[in-house]
């Protein structure tokens, strides 16, 4: 049972302290020291105070007590015969000449030039003394007095007192109900024994305790105006020393959080020599070392940037190059393969005049079909030749387009997807013995035309070709397919066009979906480097799209996803740009 007001007391100054750490880490740091040294003057003005208000009360108490033993002792002593002969009638004369003899006595006490606080105003004495009474040993009462403003003071409490004396023989003198009560026991003359009467007189207190109030509340007035001067003062001070420096680095810090200019602290604040000049100091040292850093990592960033930009441009170039490389393989293959046959036999008989008619009727008919497949062979050959023209001029215009994006920034052009398709479709290298096919959905012609640079976006979409191409070779697939479709979508509110392209090639496993898309990563055995994918995505990203894959897993194909933003319609149609 013991332990419980420990408990009490612990769960209240853990509230307590509770209380205090969540007021203080409420608001700023200045309305936080500006509540601390309310508090603190708060409570030292109310110690202070309850301090003054105690000696008062006691100074004021000490005279009215003083003042009232000293006029109960002549009332006492005065009325003492009259008492001890116990006749009434004398009780009352003495009583009246005691009353009008204490209020020279009371005007005597209350005089401000003797240095005492005035307790009852001469000739108001009956304000003062509200109860008096002359009481035997046994109870009996033989005379009593009460003054009309106070009834509660009843004979029968001046009997339990007069009792009290009785039975120790010493004085009694306390306070009781805002009034000084003092009972003085009256013995017979020359009497040492026990008391044959007491004299019991209570003194009224209420314009003491009123006086205490009114010296109080002057009190108060001043030490709240004292109180108020030194706050501000501290204020002031306060403001000087802590909160205007703080809040000078805290305007600094935000001003360089929002434009990013690393600038130095005043140097005003950097040598004070106390912990905020340490501060300043400090922050100083750490935005040097800072803007040093951020200078470092420009350089770098400028030599990673050309280095993967680079990278990118050899990237497209080889993709580019494939479907060259293809061409002339082809080219060399048609040349190998082209034979004249016996055309030079069949000429040499036509010029022998002694060649019958009808078989040089046949040597023509040889000659003209010879020279028609020849013909034939011609235009194929110039075909090929072309499409290695048109690849030849993609890289071109790889370089060009590099070369633009050095110097201003591209602006974005209507695409029509379906024609992007086809084209992007012919850079997929083409070989025997691995045949793929492109499907191409028609509602690609039915959509709008897509946002963005030309010439990026089909290195995006023949890099997704091209890897959906070796995906199926390396997969082994014999009858490899790569779709081309797309839609319209809304996606945060804005118009999109969502391109699909799907294969049924190797897929992609799923722990790879995660690392996809960044620098470095490849799923191909040769490893060549990873850029692919990553150049993509960056591209992508700088034309407003979007880029995701899905796939059910390894061996179940790969769908790559682009969202791109759709360009705005016009009145006359669609703009050809592609």
């Amino acid at each position: 049972m013991s332990t419980m007001p420990v408990k009490i007391s612990m769960t209240a100054l853990l509230r307590l302290r509770a209380f205090v750490a969540s007021a203080l880490s409420f608001g700023s740091v200045r309305w936080r020291l500006l509540a601390v040294l309310f508090t603190v003057s708060l409570v030292a003005y109310g110690f202070l105070l309850y301090g003054q208000y105690r000696d008062q009360y006691d100074r004021i108490l000490s005279s009215a007590q003083s003042s009232n033993r000293l006029l109960t002792e002549v009332m006492t002593r005065r009325i003492e015969t009259a008492v001890q002969k116990l006749d009434t009638l004398e009780i009352n004369r003495t009583l009246l000449d005691m009353i009008k003899a204490t209020e020279m006595a009371s005007s005597h006490w209350a005089d401000p030039k003797q240095g005492q606080t005035p307790t009852v105003a001469s000739g108001d004495l009956s304000a003062a003394l509200i109860a008096f009474g002359v009481i035997r040993p046994d109870g009996a009462i033989l005379k009593a007095y009460h003054s009309a403003l106070r009834l509660d003071l009843s004979e029968q409490v001046l009997a339990d007192l007069a009792q009290e004396v009785v039975k120790t023989g010493a004085t009694v003198d306390r306070i009781w109900s805002n009034a000084h009560v003092i009972a003085l026991p009256v013995r017979g003359e020359g009497s040492t024994g026990a008391p044959i009467a007491v004299v019991a007189v209570a003194w009224d207190l209420s314009h003491h305790f009123a006086a205490a109030g009114q010296a109080i509340r002057e009190d108060a007035v001043k030490g709240a105006l004292a109180t108020i001067v030194v706050l501000l003062v501290l204020l002031y001070v306060v403001h000087r020393i802590v909160t205007q420096p703080i809040m000078a680095l805290t305007r600094h810090v935000a001003q360089l959080s929002m434009s990013g200019d690393l600038e130095l602290i005043d140097d005003a604040l950097a040598q004070r020599r106390d912990e905020i000049g340490v501060l300043a100091s400090e922050f100083n040292k750490m935005v040097e070392a800072l803007a040093d850093s951020r200078q470092k990592l420009q350089n770098q960033s400028y030599v990673h940037g050309m280095a993967e930009m680079a990278s990118g441009v050899l990237h497209n170039i080889r993709n580019a190059l494939n479907p060259i490389s293809v061409g002339i393989w082809k080219l060399e293959e048609s040349a190998r393969s082209t034979s004249l046959g016996r055309i030079d036999t069949a000429l040499a008989e036509l010029a022998n005049e002694a060649t019958p008619l009808d078989r040089r009727q046949k040597l023509v008919g040889y000659t003209r079909a010879a020279v028609e497949k020849l013909v034939a062979q011609q235009h194929a050959l110039a075909d090929e030749i072309h499409e290695l023209g048109q690849h030849s001029r993609h890289i071109e215009q790889i370089l060009q387009d590099v070369d633009l994006s050095g110097r201003r920034r591209r602006k974005p052009e209507a695409i029509n997807l379906d024609k992007l398709a086809e084209e992007c479709a012919a850079m997929i290298p083409g070989r025997a013995e691995s045949p793929i096919t492109v499907e191409i959905d028609p509602a690609l012609a039915r959509l709008p035309a897509a946002l963005g640079n030309r010439i990026t976006l089909t290195q995006v979409i023949g890099n997704l070709m091209v890897n959906a191409a070796e995906s199926i070779r390396m997969g082994g697939i014999s009858n490899g397919r790569i779709a081309v479709t797309g839609y319209r979508e809304a996606v945060d509110g804005k118009d999109m066009l969502h391109l699909e392209v799907r294969d049924n090639g190797g897929g992609i496993a799923p722990e790879a979906m995660a690392s996809l898309f960044q620098r470095g990563f490849s799923t191909k055995q040769e490893k060549k480097g990873g850029i692919g994918l990553h150049w993509c995505a960056n591209s992508v990203i700088a034309m407003n799209g979007k880029i995701h894959a899905t796939s059910d897993g390894a061996g179940l194909g790969a769908t790559f996803h682009l969202l791109l933003p759709a360009a705005p319609q016009r009145a006359e149609g669609r703009t050809q740009a592609a």
